[in-house]
């Protein structure tokens, strides 16, 4: 059973390529990699590099934002999705 849980993990691992994985560096050495500027509307060329990155359409995430906002104040929402901040 084990070791059929290392070889299946073996093979789902090489299939991502080094360039595909990512950390997130501490936070003394940088920040995390994001796509839009923080607290603007993102643009169509930044719409775009979302959807191709990390696979999510921006105009939900303003609907989900939106949401959270109807909650009160104090509210927070954070997707992180394949390495990136969105």
């Amino acid at each position: 059973m084990a070791a059929g849980v290392l070889f299946l993990m073996g093979v789902l691992l090489t299939r991502i390529s080094l360039a595909e994985m990512y950390y997130p560096p501490s936070e003394s050495k940088g920040v995390w990699r994001t796509l839009v500027t923080k607290n603007a509307a993102p643009t169509a060329e930044q719409k775009a590099a979302v959807l191709k990155a990390a696979g999510l359409d921006t105009d939900q995430l303003v609907d989900a934002w939106k949401y959270i906002e109807s909650l009160g104040s104090r509210q927070s929402l954070i997707v992180i999705r394949h390495g990136w901040i969105v």
